[in-house]
């Protein structure tokens, strides 16, 4: 016989649902705040003095490593260059000089119509004016240089960020950057793990540090991006530091990611997913 139960209103109890546990394997995953860190990032500023004729960079936009982002006045330079070019059309004509000379001492001392300490002379005539070629073309070289660095070249492939400076500003080595240049692919991701957690990834590689860096079955590893969304793209450890940050009890690890779409930036705070390598048997519950 079964007995209903009623509640102080007469009404009758609340259902309850049962449901049945059930073993299944999960992956665990270990969750860490990180943030973005370009693998290369570079604040540009001009090599010469010079007033800025143009300005190929825009504010944000993507350029390639040798894209032109500045252009310097180059007319002094041009000039200097021109300049240094006649010092050494001059320094080769008196070398040629100094060789016919030596040539007619050694003449003349052989038939003894001269003093030995004259071909001595001529000899050193030579060198100096051989010393004279040398320093004009190292000038040369020298202009050159500076006048290929009225066009500021983009370093390396990435992002650039505001322009800092405008037309016809006067720039140089001491003015400060023009603009920064981070790049974005391959990008890092670096984080924090506490010593047990470190020590855990360690036991179920059976490996070490240099091990978990350099194994094919390193753990993969997942990005969160700020709005919730879980990057569709895996990374790799490429780097665990030497030491634990005593003050914290932390080791700093950096992950790797191709971030062919640009999503995660550099400086931007994310999520860190690391995943075991094997699955374990967990108790679930509907």
């Amino acid at each position: 016989m079964t007995e209903s139960v009623v509640g102080q209103e007469g009404g009758a109890a609340p259902k309850v649902t049962i449901a049945a546990a059930y073993m299944e394997d999960v992956v665990d995953q270990a969750r860490f705040l990180g943030r973005g860190e370009a693998v290369s990032s570079t604040e540009v500023v001009a090599r010469v003095t010079g007033f800025v004729e143009k300005i190929d960079a825009l504010d944000g936009a993507r350029v390639a490593t040798g894209d032109v982002l500045f252009e310097i006045e180059a007319d002094a330079y041009e000039a200097s260059l021109a300049s240094r070019q006649a010092e050494l059309s001059r320094a080769q004509a008196d070398l040629e000089l100094a060789g016919i000379e030596l040539d007619r001492k050694q003449q003349l001392v052989a038939r003894d119509a001269a003093p030995v300490s004259e071909l001595d002379i001529a000899r050193a005539n030579e060198k100096v004016a051989e010393a004279q070629v040398a320093a004009a073309e190292a000038a040369i070289q020298q202009a050159e240089l500076e006048l290929s660095y009225t066009q500021v070249l983009a370093p390396f492939d990435g992002r650039v960020g505001r322009v800092a400076v405008s037309k016809g500003a006067l720039v140089g080595p001491n003015t400060g950057e023009l603009l920064s240049v981070v790049s974005e692919s391959p990008i890092y991701v670096q984080c924090s793990l506490s010593e047990p957690q470190l020590a855990d990834i360690l036991e179920q590689y059976e490996t070490d540090v240099n091990g978990l860096t350099n194994n094919e079955e390193s753990p993969d590893v997942f990005v969160e991006l700020p709005n919730g969304t879980l990057l569709d793209e895996t990374g790799r450890v490429v780097f665990i530091d030497n030491q634990i940050d005593p003050t914290t009890g932390t080791i700093a690890l950096r992950a790797e990611f191709e971030n062919q779409d640009g999503r995660i930036l550099d400086g931007a705070f994310v999520n860190v997913q690391i995943q075991a390598l094997e699955p374990t048997a967990s108790l679930m519950i509907p």
